[in-house]
């Protein structure tokens, strides 16, 4: 019994330690997540655009590293009941996969302020600048049990 009992403990350690427990994060859904430079933090929570609004979403929101807001992405429309991936590149741009359309948008500091703008859709390109998204953006597919 005691065998058992011990066994189990180390089952649930190892869950514990290399993160397999329900409440993980899933790859690049980490909220408060630290821009590489140090200077932003994003974090994407899902709540209303605006007071008013009856529908909840997924909302970009960028705070400098002193936690003073600088970008609230108040015209989301990334819905709660589909997940989003999002990711910093080496450049301080944010970058968002929507798994609902395949769209990949991003956001950059244009002079004082941050600018979205869409990236493209799968791996077809629209913006006329010279960006790619990181190229662990998307989760990863699910394996096949063949």
């Amino acid at each position: 019994m005691l065998d058992r009992i011990i066994k189990t403990l180390s089952a649930c350690i190892l869950l514990c330690v290399f993160g397999y427990m329900p409440n993980s994060p899933e790859p690049n859904q980490v909220q408060s997540l630290v821009s590489p430079s140090g200077k932003f933090v994003l974090t994407v929570p899902i709540e209303k655009r605006q007071e008013n609004d009856t529908g909840r979403r997924w909302i970009v929101t960028i705070h400098d590293a002193k936690g003073v807001l600088m970008y609230r992405d108040s015209t989301s429309k990334f819905v709660p009941m589909l997940n989003v991936y999002w990711k910093w590149d080496s450049e301080d741009r944010v970058w968002l996969y929507n798994s609902d359309d395949s769209r990949i948008w991003f956001w950059v500091m244009d002079g004082a302020e941050w600018v979205k703008e869409e990236w493209g859709y799968r791996d077809t390109k629209v913006t006329k600048r010279d960006v790619l998204p990181p190229e662990d953006l998307k989760p990863p597919s699910p394996k096949s049990n063949k």
